[in-house]
């Protein structure tokens, strides 16, 4: 009879077990899952607030052709009601700082769209914002993603 009861408390250990083994295959899938979608999510988000690299110089020469892509920096000098802004093209110093090139600006953007990372009441005179967008035969850029970069760089 000893041995019919050790068996009997055998079979049941096990039983008691699964349901915490279970847990923790779930716990485990969950975790291979969401560990690699936070690291990229993260690394992505790195990408875009970090400094850009020699934005401003490649806008200097190619930044407001017609017909042509044009990525930027610029400094906002004006915003008008029917969401156009102008501004003044940075390029980037040696340092990291940003300078103004001279050349002038005016861009088009729709606020429900354009911005990539920031808010609209960060557009704005003296904000400092990096411009993607195509340009039309009359010299205007036309926004397809503006971000914020104001406290990011530095202007000199």
């Amino acid at each position: 009879m000893k041995e019919a009861s050790k068996r009997g408390n055998r079979s049941s250990t096990p039983s008691a077990i699964r349901p915490l083994l279970l847990g923790l295959l779930i716990l485990a899938v969950v975790a291979a899952i969401l560990v690699p979608l936070y690291i990229v999510r993260n690394t992505m988000i790195s990408q875009l607030a970090g400094p850009p690299t020699n934005v401003g110089t490649h806008a200097q020469s190619a930044a407001v052709r017609p017909g042509l892509l044009a990525k930027f920096v610029c400094q906002i000098t004006s915003t008008a009601a029917n969401n156009r802004m102008n501004g003044l093209i940075l390029k980037e110093n040696s340092d990291g700082s940003y300078s103004s090139t001279g050349s002038s600006v005016s861009i088009q953007w729709d606020p429900n769209r354009s911005l990539t990372m920031g808010s609209r009441q960060d557009v704005h005179q003296e904000a400092i914002l990096q411009v993607s967008g195509s340009v039309d035969n009359e010299g205007i850029v036309h926004a397809d993603q503006i971000v914020i970069l104001t406290g990011v760089v530095t202007v000199r």
